[in-house]
């Protein structure tokens, strides 16, 4: 049975896809977007987009993997990229994210569209 994504891996593709369109984001709006994304890959697939939990916070939807990751930016910009250990050398990686055809095209997608609208709406 399939689980979801790595979290971290799909918020690095939504990094990536803001630096593509000049699109700054927040701690808080990339969590927005992810949840946001993950409704509506759970509509088209009926499978999860990610495996972490979501909680309700004060301020919407967060991923604490999300959170943790980028909580020293504060509500500045993110200017890096999440990061895993990487099991084999113990190192610290960027996370990857793997999709392929359709799938790939939908996500990359859904991130430009999310990212555009601004956290507070």
């Amino acid at each position: 049975m399939f689980r979801g994504h790595d979290v971290r891996a799909l918020a690095n593709l939504i990094l990536d896809e803001c630096d593509k369109s000049g699109i700054e984001i927040s701690n808080l709006q990339l969590n927005k977007v992810l949840y946001f994304m993950h409704v509506d890959w759970m509509r088209e697939f009926s499978e999860p987009l990610v495996s972490a939990k979501i909680e309700a916070w004060k301020y919407g939807p967060v991923f604490r993997e999300i959170f943790n990751q980028f909580k020293d930016h504060g509500r500045q910009i993110i200017k890096r990229r999440a990061t895993k250990v990487d099991y084999d050398t113990g190192e610290k990686v960027i996370a990857k994210l793997t999709l392929d055809g359709s799938k790939k095209n939908f996500a990359h997608d859904l991130a430009r569209f999310y990212s555009g609208i601004p956290a507070g709406l």
